[in-house]
């Protein structure tokens, strides 16, 4: 589309689609973009107890400005709703409305609505059409894009899943305005893995730019996340199903992240909260491998810091994070394949990783 707010297009092997980024653009562009992809059944919009008001109604008001007929679901708001009793109920509701293979599901909301309704939509009727409108920052710069979805089983996360690219990402940065101030901030624990991951620049960006970030001024903001979006539609580009290796360097911080996630019960850390404390743990592991150097160490522990992220955990157990790890999908013939940092803007994988450096950095990151 020649729309002036597409800031990329993911090439993927289901096709191509585009991410169209702004301010305040959900309720005036919503409704002519999904008339303009050629729609021809109605949109199930599916969001959960924090968004329907007013990000689901906006979806709504869209959608029939532009004469698409339209049926709304709400859920309960949580990783606790990230499951297949979730599901369930959804393809109930849909079976309800006569769900058909023209339809499209239009996700609204943070990175729980995107992974449920996208395994809905990859599942039902063997797929149908999917549309991500992420409202939160996790979501717009990260789950959004990509195309995985999925829900958790008590023992672990997004164990049960499926690849469904969308067929359009639209992102209204303005939604970030409603969001509480923990969730906002947890947010940026993703945008600042991309940076050290790939791209010093954006990394300069956050140091000095910080106030203007964390304020949500438009402009500066709306440009940090485009250039978030662009680097992870690049990556599934070229790498979609995590053949190569470039894919995987998007799990920076998420080793121990989502073993400190998992121990900690899921309702404990917000899941940026425990990827800050895995970038860091991930950095004290590099440097003890001599991969990461200790100014990318120290300007990594500053910037989380500054963004007043996490970068300890407490209360929870060693032993459990190291089980939670060892159930991660990351494993590859039983081994943990890391992500380390060897500048800042570069990862790289690493394997054969000794357990007892593993608990030392563990113990390190653990503040009694």
């Amino acid at each position: 589309t020649g729309s002036p707010n597409v800031v990329s297009v993911v090439n993927a092997e289901s096709g191509s689609y585009p991410v169209v980024v702004g301010w305040n653009i959900l309720e005036e562009q919503l409704g002519s973009h999904v008339h303009g992809l050629g729609i021809k059944g109605r949109a199930h919009i599916i969001c959960d107890s924090n968004v329907v008001h007013p990000y689901g109604r906006s979806a709504q008001r869209s959608l029939h400005n532009a004469g698409i007929e339209m049926t709304l679901f709400t859920f309960p708001a949580g990783e606790a709703s990230k499951n297949l009793k979730t599901v369930e109920t959804i393809y109930e509701w849909l079976a309800s409305k006569r769900v058909e293979r023209g339809d499209v599901v239009i996700a609204v909301g943070g990175g729980v609505v995107g992974d449920v309704a996208g395994y809905v939509a990859s599942t039902i009727l063997r797929g149908i059409k999917l549309i991500h409108v992420p409202t939160s920052l996790t979501a717009m710069v990260d789950s959004s894009i990509g195309g995985k979805t999925g829900v958790d089983l008590p023992v672990g996360k997004n164990l049960i899943g499926a690849f469904h690219q969308p067929i359009m990402v639209l992102a209204d940065v303005a939604a970030l305005k409603t969001l509480p101030q923990r969730v906002l901030k947890e947010g940026w624990a993703e945008a600042i893995k991309h940076g050290f991951a790939f791209d010093e620049t954006l990394v300069e960006i956050y140091e000095n730019e910080l106030e203007m970030l964390l304020g949500l001024d438009p402009e500066v903001t709306t440009s940090v996340i485009s250039k978030n979006i662009k680097i992870k539609s690049d990556v599934v580009t070229n790498d979609e199903r995590e053949v190569y290796g470039l894919r995987q360097l998007l799990n920076y911080g998420h080793t121990i992240g989502h073993g400190v996630e998992a121990a900690a019960g899921y309702d404990r850390y917000l899941h940026g909260e425990a990827v800050s404390i895995g970038m860091i743990g991930a950095a004290k592991l590099g440097e003890i491998l001599s991969v990461t150097p200790i100014e990318v160490v120290n300007r990594l522990i500053e910037l989380i810091t500054r963004f007043d992220l996490p970068v300890n955990y407490t209360d929870v157990s060693i032993d459990d994070i190291q089980a939670a790890m060892s159930r991660d999908k990351k494993m590859l013939s039983g081994e943990i394949s890391w992500v380390l940092l060897d500048a800042v803007g570069h990862a790289m994988t690493y394997k054969g990783v000794d357990q007892a450096i593993v608990l030392q950095v563990l113990k390190e990151l653990s503040k009694t």
